[in-house]
């Protein structure tokens, strides 16, 4: 199974603007496996999130993105996403 996942982690109050990937507001989030006996996941450090529009109305955020992960625990070489976007209509 290659099944890997990425994720953004923010404040849903978050508005408009350009924000720095850090460990505790506005987090990047990678595992290069499925495995919940031996996880090996990643963190974003620094690079950008910049939100482009956060309606909370009609509850549409959209925005890029860009981090370099690097394994939070235990080894592996870092992995840079970049040019990411995402625009999505939650609850």
């Amino acid at each position: 199974n290659n099944t890997k996942n990425m994720g953004l982690t923010f404040d849903n109050t978050i508005v408009p603007g350009s924000y720095v990937f850090d460990f505790f507001g506005v987090i990047g989030q990678y595992n290069p496996t499925t495995s919940t006996t031996n996880p090996n996941p990643y963190t974003g450090n620094g690079g950008n999130l910049t939100i482009l529009e956060h309606n909370t109305t009609t509850h549409r955020i959209r925005g890029n993105f860009n981090f370099v992960a690097t394994p939070l625990l235990g080894t592996g070489a870092p992995v840079s996403f970049t040019a990411g976007y995402f625009s999505v209509h939650y609850p």
